[in-house]
């Protein structure tokens, strides 16, 4: 998922020229607004902040303050994993191969 993220349409129009990136963006939030027709919906809105937030500070502080609120409210859920260090890995691994010579 991480490297959708990183290669996918959202990431890709971040990095465009501010020319292109603000009229897309402005496209998606118009068609948010427009969310009673079938191919547009809600969805559209915070795309489109995003597209345009590397371009237009506002768009920014609106993305980030609609990410705070949805957190805050409980709309999106962030899965917490806890990562094991290197040395917590390799002391496992040393166990198991430790294991299989016996």
């Amino acid at each position: 998922m991480a490297n959708f993220c990183k290669t996918g349409v959202i990431a890709r129009m971040r990095n465009a020229p501010a020319h292109i990136a603000v009229p897309v963006g402005a496209f998606f939030i118009l068609g948010g607004f427009l969310s009673i027709l079938p191919v547009f919906g809600l969805w559209m809105f915070p795309v489109g902040l995003a597209i345009m937030a590397p371009h237009i500070p506002a768009a920014g502080r609106l993305e980030r303050r609609l990410l705070r609120w949805s957190l805050r409210k409980g709309f999106i859920r962030i899965k917490r994993v806890k990562r094991d260090t290197g040395e917590v890995q390799k002391e496992r691994g040393q166990a198991e191969n430790h294991g299989a010579r016996m």
